[in-house]
């Protein structure tokens, strides 16, 4: 699971090369996963053409030449590519025609303003990585029990629970929380990345 995490890139895209040139430099700082760059819309929309399937994230600027921000949103869209999309900008997608829809259009998709914070940065690429959800950091713990996937579809029963996925030795992820409603979604999300075992308090 954990290399599946690794070989996934992210996609950062800017005119100002001093803004690729940042947001490349703390991706690295925390991260092994290779870093994918354009300076337009047009030459990021070329790399998702070839590289979409490997890609976890997306930091994008909106105004630029030979392309902006919005073409590169809409050929997500046009294309039904899940990727999550963080619009990095002085405008407010509010403001823009074509950005009104960018939470809606996936669950992950965020704006952050500039000037932007370093850990915006991190703690989004996390978020797209699986490593952190809207529920909480990864945690250590040795309290909790395995149980196999297809078991626990079979007998849980309809109410929300703290649910865990391994990611190393006593590595875990809090997928779900028992204070928030079930969410099947979730589970097909990560059985579809391959987890085969949730872990529970």
């Amino acid at each position: 699971y954990w290399s599946k995490m690794t070989s996934r890139k992210f996609l950062v895209i800017d005119d100002e090369e001093g803004i690729v040139e940042v947001i490349t430099m703390i991706l690295e700082s925390s991260f092994d996963n290779e870093i994918l760059t354009a300076s337009s819309g047009n030459q990021a929309i070329a790399i998702l053409e070839k590289e979409h399937k490997k890609i976890a994230g997306i930091f994008c600027d909106f105004r630029m030449n030979d392309g902006n921000g919005e073409d590169v949103f809409n050929y997500l869209r046009k294309h039904n590519l899940n990727i999550p999309f963080a619009l990095i900008s002085t405008y407010e997608p509010e403001n823009i025609k074509g950005f009104t829809q960018l939470t809606q259009a996936h669950s992950l998709n965020r704006y952050f303003p500039k000037p932007f914070g370093s850990e915006d940065i991190i703690q989004y690429a996390k978020l797209c990585l699986g490593v952190i959800n809207a529920v909480g950091e990864n945690e250590t713990r040795n309290d909790l029990v395995k149980i196999s996937l297809p078991i626990f579809l079979k007998y849980r029963q309809n109410k929300a629970e703290n649910i865990y996925i391994k990611l190393s030795a006593n590595h875990f992820v809090k997928i779900m929380s028992e204070s928030t409603k079930f969410d099947q979604a979730v589970i097909d999300k990560y059985q579809h990345k391959g987890v085969e075992h949730l872990w529970m308090e």
